[in-house]
């Protein structure tokens, strides 16, 4: 017969879990703006829009990015399957930098770019 192997778990453990989970985590919200680079929207409508995420990028990085054009960038992006079809940032990218059309959605490079750069260690 098998032996279990158990360890004994005591509240100081399952303490010490919870706080670095928190810990780990207090940020995420932050990160709401990646959902902006999930171009995998199919039957876009502008009500669809995702503003919360948006109104996330607008808080963390307001000086980096010019705000209105960003929004009309992604609004076009989203409505056009054959520029939402790249669906991850990278192939967006690509696509944007191989049809010089980099320039044209400039806020939306800028933001594949940023994403991109995200460290793992920074989102986990």
């Amino acid at each position: 017969m098998e032996e279990l192997c158990t360890v004994p778990v005591n509240n100081n453990n399952v303490d010490n879990i919870l706080q670095q989970m928190k810990s780990r985590f207090q940020n995420f919200k932050e990160l709401k703006f990646v959902e902006l680079c999930n171009f995998n929207i199919s039957n876009y409508d502008s009500s669809k829009f995702p503003s919360e995420a948006f109104n996330s990028l607008k808080i963390n990085y307001r000086n980096f990015f010019d705000i209105p054009a960003l929004k009309y960038q992604l609004s076009v992006v989203y409505e056009i399957t054959e520029i939402s079809d790249k669906k991850t940032p990278i192939n967006m990218l690509n696509f944007f930098i191989t049809t010089s059309l980099n320039k044209s959605f400039c806020g939306v490079v800028k933001l594949c770019e940023l994403v991109l750069t995200i460290s793992a260690k920074c989102v986990s």
